[in-house]
């Protein structure tokens, strides 16, 4: 059976000295097994971390080992660096489908 990517994570830099200068691709990676996944939602925090999640069924691994599903769909959350390394992840869910459709970030109290 073929593998489908879960997501392709494609970072741009928003941010262009210029008005009419175009974004440039910072970073990008791609995360999938053989069983339908998918990301539906992401966010990055003031440092310029990127939060992503989804659903996953089966095994995917986002950098820090393999997440495996409780059954059906479950629901990721990962983290990834400013410059696209894998700080963390962690999957959950019940035996039905589960997914994560929205993710958040906000900015610490000094």
């Amino acid at each position: 059976m073929r593998s489908r990517p879960l997501i392709l994570l494609l970072v741009s830099l928003f941010a262009a000295p210029t008005v009419h200068a175009l974004p440039s691709h910072l970073w990008s990676h791609s995360f999938g097994g053989a069983l339908p996944d998918a990301g539906y939602a992401i966010a990055f925090d003031p440092s310029g971390n990127v939060l992503v999640t989804g659903s996953h069924s089966g095994a995917v691994d986002f950098g820090g080992g393999p997440l495996n599903s409780n059954g059906g769909e479950d629901v990721f959350i990962a983290k990834f660096g400013a410059q696209g390394v894998h700080q963390w992840s962690r999957s959950f869910g019940r035996p039905r489908n589960d997914r994560g459709f929205g993710v958040a970030s906000h900015r610490r109290r000094t």
